[in-house]
């Protein structure tokens, strides 16, 4: 006897027929993703909002600066991420050099200066929504970026 499998077996042409053409199923996967990068958008305008509000007052506090430095790390951490995940590399990358900067520098040895730097450059990139890595400009802030990290490990 030479049954057939269920794998060898055609499916009844009414399942055939219950699927929507390969074109439809783009059209939504590709307005599912545009959903997403919408929330993501607003996800990041807020991460980065408060990003900077932490850096410019409560980072400045001697008593809450602790506190201040692993809310900054988390919201590097999740922009880290998310951001990459949409074409943002850039803002990933610059949230990877915050999160060393506040890991490895100690707390002493921060500077607010540095602070400003590190947001300005995430007002730069995700204001100007700089994808991919940025080109010319991401290049740029990458590399002040590392020099005000490799400056403030070594104390000078």
């Amino acid at each position: 006897m030479n049954e057939m499998s269920d794998f060898e077996r055609s499916p009844p042409e009414s399942q055939l027929n219950d699927d929507p053409p390969d074109e439809d199923r783009l059209a939504l996967a590709e307005q599912l993703i545009a959903g997403l990068q919408d929330e993501f958008a607003e996800c990041a305008d807020a991460q980065i909002a408060r990003l900077t509000e932490i850096c410019l007052t409560r980072w400045v506090k001697p008593a809450r600066r602790e506190a201040a430095i692993r809310q900054l790390r988390r919201i590097a951490h999740d922009l880290k991420g998310e951001a990459g995940t949409f074409g943002y590399d850039l803002v990933t990358e610059i949230a990877e050099c915050f999160g060393v900067y506040l890991r490895e520098v100690p707390e002493a040895r921060q500077q607010h200066a540095d602070m400003v730097r590190y947001v300005g450059a995430f007002h730069r990139a995700w204001g100007e929504r700089l994808q991919g890595d940025g080109g010319a400009v991401g290049r740029s802030l990458l590399a002040g970026l590392a020099a005000v990290n490799a400056q403030a490990r070594h104390g000078s």
